[in-house]
């Protein structure tokens, strides 16, 4: 019985790969139409959330795995509790396997929405003097424009030497 769970990731991938085979093989297979569909909704805020959870569920298990897989080492004598690698282990999967999905999962849950694009607005620029009648014609473009000074990587401004 303990082998069966052992493998059950690799079990579960079969089970897949067999419904697949089997749907293909009396033509049940959804359209491509419902594939894209269903694509686009992962792609959406709730489909984020699914897919975080289930990964935040995956690497969780993968944790408590580990940590039953430690105990028995350590039972059978075959590691020592205060070893590198039980320390270095245990880190890995309490902060970057677990925590990243999880904490992902929690910044995704709070609601905060997309950053708020401004477009650009029309910038009022000085044209070229029409023959000197027109001094301070302006006119509205959409060109974005960059204030500041250029400098260089000490912080020197650049200045146009004249030749």
């Amino acid at each position: 019985m303990n082998q069966i769970f052992a493998h059950i990731d690799f079990y579960g991938f079969a089970m897949f790969f067999l419904t697949l085979v089997i749907l293909l093989w009396f033509k049940r297979l959804p359209s491509i139409d419902s594939y894209e569909r269903f694509l686009h909704s992962l792609d959406s805020r709730g489909g984020n959330i699914l897919i975080l959870t289930g990964l935040t569920w995956y690497s969780a298990s993968q944790a408590i795995k580990l940590f039953w897989h430690l105990i028995y080492l350590v039972h059978d004598g075959k590691l020592q509790g205060n070893d590198g690698v039980t320390q270095v282990a245990i880190s890995f999967v309490t902060t970057t396997l677990a925590g990243g999905f999880s904490g992902a999962l929690i910044k995704t849950l709070t609601g905060m929405s997309d950053p708020i694009t401004i477009p650009p607005q029309p910038v009022q620029t000085p044209t070229e003097n029409n023959g000197g009648s027109e001094n301070g014609k302006t006119s509205s473009t959409n060109a974005p424009v960059l204030g500041g000074v250029i400098t260089t990587a000490g912080g020197m401004p650049i200045t146009k030497s004249s030749n």
